[in-house]
């Protein structure tokens, strides 16, 4: 994870080939680049394996790259990274993911890497987000959509904990006054929609409510003379 977004490596070829797409079978980076535009705004720290020969083509087939390859042009070494020619692109891609505790966009189910013993089944169940294209529109597992929501921050999350213990409004009660503070508690009527509707008693003024302790002397050494 970065910061407060989730990892997600983009299966290059995957979603360039998918059946979905209006160039399949030949592949197009067009595909590519709406995938990684639908997660960027999702928040997502995106990344996206591809084979070179993907994206410039063979010396002598080049009709293996790409359509409308170019279209990666800006987001190379950013976002679009090339893994080495002959090398096995899934193994970067799952080694990435697995590093980062991301997640992989593909529909490969990775059955290889899973008999060899380098990811568990398990693990390519909650990782792996599958994909569909309807027309130029990526829609992902619906499982999966919390991973399209950004992580909350350290701050956030405390401040969630401190609601969740804290009692409901509904819940106040009046406490008792200290004696000598001057100060009545506040009664809670009801609690509504708009807020607290309650009344506050306040404080008797001096004077009205009874006689002193001087007062009180003063009248009981007035009764003894007599």
């Amino acid at each position: 994870m970065t910061g407060s977004k989730r990892v997600v490596v983009i299966d290059g070829l995957n979603i360039a080939r998918d059946r979905g797409f209006s160039t399949w079978p030949a592949g197009s980076a067009k595909a590519i680049v709406i995938a990684v535009e639908h997660l960027l705004k999702s928040s997502c720290d995106v990344h996206v394996i591809l084979p070179t020969w993907a994206f410039s083509g063979r010396q002598r087939k080049s009709d293996s790259m790409l359509l409308e390859a170019p279209l990666l042009e800006p987001y190379l070494q950013t976002i679009v990274h090339l893994a080495p020619s002959g090398m096995d692109e899934d193994g970067f891609i799952l080694r990435f993911a697995l590093e980062r505790s991301g997640y992989v966009l593909s529909n490969d189910l990775f059955r290889n890497h899973i008999r060899s013993g380098f990811v568990s089944r398990d693990w390519v169940q909650a990782h792996r987000i599958g994909f569909m294209f309807i027309h130029d529109q990526l829609l992902i597992d619906m499982q999966f959509d919390v991973v399209t929501k950004p992580l909350k921050s350290p701050v956030d999350s405390q401040r969630d904990e401190l609601v969740k213990i804290m009692p409901p409004l509904s819940r106040v009660v009046s406490a008792p006054a200290r004696v000598g503070d001057g100060v009545a508690p506040m009664r809670v009527k009801s609690v509504t929609g708009d807020g607290v509707r309650g009344c506050i008693r306040k404080p008797p003024r001096r004077g009205t409510s009874g006689p002193s302790m001087r007062e009180l002397l003063s009248r009981a050494s007035t009764r003894e003379r007599f």
